[in-house]
């Protein structure tokens, strides 16, 4: 039995061993089941802590312990109570495995509506809809906008897709032509069209930057927060226990400043890919060295959100990640992750669907 920090915690021993300090060892004595001073104990832990003292270490004395008053039934009854606990674990494990089954299958099946979604068969086509390629005339015209007004860079790389007349995709990258028909994964309606992320947003990241020095860091309230993966959760952003640095920190990098409505993506580290768009922030913040935000988003930023949360992107994910210690994707790489883009109508059309069909499968 744990004595110390933390208190209550219990076991059964398996062999023969010579308790350090920290336990108490409870001896077992004949007409008392050792499964039943198991349960009572584990049952007593609450009052054990309640009984604890100290200040570095809280513990619980020998004495605690013995004086411990527990109600003894006869040994046919313990047995009885012991079988009865037991058959009770046993249901709740079933019933825990049963959920967690449930929700692999859950997941599972909003990654095949997701999947449908994105190929253009989760909702009906509208022929009144304009065809994507004049979604990207007004990208492009708001592109040289932005850079104008000297928001973003000018894409020393611009590209198109098209598809030739002998149903074959290609790039068109400067004066160069590629054919990029391998790397389609599926076909898409004839008015989406296939985009880079970098035609349809910016991406801007800490380049090179190894982390924070103890001096960067400060306490609440005297410098901006630093979102990190764990800010990310299920597809939402939660932001409580964040670490802060320091103003002048802050202000250093302008461009990777955060706000609300931006979308942040993990690039390095286990959970590399995850993402989600900025809600409920309310203190200024900046990124983690693992993380990218996405900005100037020049499409319906909910459909870019459920497209990086799907089968095709966590693929191409996949495909670029480097290193297993640490794994890790380039901000160039993932400029590269390749998108079906429909109009705007049918992409909040589809974002709808997907919000119905995924509240339907939470709620079975």
């Amino acid at each position: 039995l744990c004595v110390r920090a933390p208190v209550g915690i219990v076991n059964i021993t398996e062999r023969d061993i010579c308790i350090g300090r920290g336990l108490a060892g409870v001896a077992n004595i004949a007409y008392i089941s050792t499964d039943f001073t198991y349960y009572w104990l584990q049952a007593y832990k609450n009052e054990f802590i309640s009984k604890a003292t100290g200040t570095t270490f809280v513990a619980i004395t020998g004495d605690v312990i013995q004086n411990q008053l527990i109600p003894l039934p006869p040994l046919s009854e313990q047995e009885r109570i012991v079988a009865e606990i037991e058959k009770i674990f046993a249901r709740i494990d079933e019933v825990k495995s049963n959920q967690e089954e449930l929700a692999r299958l859950k997941d599972g099946l909003k990654n095949k509506i997701l999947d449908l979604a994105i190929q253009g068969k989760l909702v009906e086509q509208d022929p009144n809809d304009e065809p994507a390629s004049v979604l990207l005339e007004k990208i492009k015209a708001e592109k040289a906008e932005l850079v104008k007004q000297g928001k973003i860079k000018k894409d020393k790389q611009e590209s198109y897709i098209y598809k030739g007349a002998d149903n074959r995709h290609y790039e068109k990258i400067g004066s160069e032509t590629k054919d990029i028909t391998e790397e389609i994964p599926f076909e898409i309606p004839e008015s989406w069209e296939w985009v880079r992320l970098k035609d349809i947003c910016n991406i801007f990241g800490r380049i090179g930057f190894r982390g924070y020095t103890k001096n960067d860091i400060v306490a609440k309230g005297q410098g901006a927060i630093t979102i990190s993966p764990s800010n990310i959760q299920k597809g939402k952003t939660i932001f409580d226990n964040n670490t802060y640095i320091s103003w002048e920190k802050y202000y250093e990098s302008p461009e990777i400043m955060v706000y609300n409505n931006d979308i942040i993506l993990v690039k390095t580290g286990s959970s590399y890919g995850k993402s989600a768009i900025v809600t409920h922030l309310k203190e200024k913040a900046t990124l983690n060295p693992q993380l990218v935000v996405l900005k100037y988003i020049l499409c319906y930023r909910q459909y870019l959100d459920c497209i990086l949360q799907s089968p095709l992107a966590i693929q191409q994910f996949e495909n670029f990640v480097i290193g297993t210690a640490i794994p890790t994707f380039s901000q160039e790489k993932l400029a590269q992750v390749l998108l079906p883009l429909p109009s705007i109508n049918e992409q909040m059309r589809i974002v709808d669907k997907l919000r119905q069909i995924n509240k339907y499968i939470d709620d079975l």
